[in-house]
């Protein structure tokens, strides 16, 4: 790619694309704040370290940073997935000990917690119980035993046992 065309495929210059960008923005109400517009200069890893010319000269120049400063090693698809879902309960377990504050009966305390938090936890379970690290079995436990310390539910829980009770419950059917 040589200093101001865009790819080679691409006969438009780099300096009309951002004029393009910036004309695109105003049109729709959005600014590009240049000061905070970094220029990345993408190449092969393994070619030899030499200065890459800017395009933009009103942009300042980002060295090409591992991975876009992604944290590595990235987070799973299931490892996300694992982190949604205990926020997600994280949040109706708060509900649960405010129903608990107004004297709710640890039957109905129990029933609300199968069918707000263990609903959401077994849901799909047989589809990415395989792909579940030591370590997020782990902090699925610690979060039932969080909620069976608050006394919120009257058993504890194990990952363990409900990803073998959906399974069994997957091949019967």
């Amino acid at each position: 790619m040589t200093p101001n065309t865009g790819p080679q495929n691409s006969p438009t210059a780099l300096e009309v694309e951002l004029s393009h960008i910036l004309q695109w923005s105003s049109n729709n109400k959005l600014k590009l704040n240049t000061l905070k517009t970094k220029e990345i200069v993408f190449h092969r890893p393994r070619l030899p370290n030499r200065t890459f010319l800017l395009c933009f000269p009103a942009l300042k120049g980002s060295p090409l940073p591992r991975c876009l400063e992604l944290p590595l090693p990235l987070p799973s698809p299931h490892e996300q997935h694992i982190n949604n879902i205990i926020a997600i309960c994280n949040q109706r377990l708060y509900l649960l000990s405010q129903l608990k504050q107004q004297n709710l009966s640890e039957q109905a305390l129990n029933l609300i917690f199968h069918a707000l938090i263990i609903s959401k936890i077994t849901y799909a379970l047989p589809a990415f119980a395989g792909h579940i690290s030591t370590a997020e079995r782990n902090r699925i436990n610690k979060f039932f035993r969080k909620a069976y310390r608050r006394h919120l539910v009257t058993q504890i829980f194990d990952i363990g046992t409900l990803i073998e009770t959906t399974d069994s419950r997957l091949f019967r059917s």
